[in-house]
C-alpha cells in the first residue's frame, strides 16, 4: 500500500487533468479502452495509466489521442483549474500557436515546426 500512495502523490495534476479528459471523451464515444488502445496501438493498461495520469502522455502520443477521439489539442487543457494566475499574454500566445500548428495538414511542416521550436529552445537554454 505505502508504494500506491507513495504513486498517487507522485502524480502531476495536469497529467491527471489531461489523464481525465482522455478518460471523458472516451466514454463520450462510446470506445473501451481497449478500442482506443488499438487504434493507437498500445495495451489498455497503457490507456489506463494515461487516464490516471500515472504515465505521462508524450506530445506526439497526445497528438495521435487527439485525432482517435476527433478533438483538437486544447480539449485535454480546457478546465484545467490553476492556483498560479496565468499571464494573459502567454495564454494568448499559446492559443494562437496551437490553433496555427493545429491547422497544419502536413505531418512534415508539421514536423518541422517542432523541430524549430525544439532548436530554439536549445538555443536559449545554451545562452543562458
Amino acid at each position: 500500500m505505502g508504494d500506491n500512495v507513495k504513486a498517487v502523490e507522485n502524480i502531476h495534476p495536469v497529467d491527471a487533468h489531461v489523464g481525465q479528459r482522455i478518460r471523458n471523451r472516451r466514454k463520450e464515444l462510446g470506445f473501451t479502452q481497449s478500442k482506443l488502445a488499438d487504434a493507437l496501438g498500445l495495451t489498455f493498461q497503457q490507456v489506463q495509466k494515461y487516464e490516471r495520469g500515472a504515465n505521462r502522455v508524450s506530445a506526439s502520443k497526445l497528438w495521435e489521442i487527439s485525432d482517435v477521439l476527433e478533438v483538437g489539442l486544447t480539449y485535454f487543457f480546457e478546465d484545467m483549474p490553476t492556483d498560479e494566475p496565468i499571464h494573459e499574454a502567454a495564454d494568448e500566445e499559446v492559443k494562437r500557436l496551437l490553433n496555427a500548428f493545429e491547422s497544419i495538414a502536413d505531418p512534415a511542416l508539421r514536423h518541422a515546426v517542432i523541430s524549430l521550436a525544439e532548436q530554439l529552445r536549445r538555443s536559449q537554454v545554451r545562452a543562458a
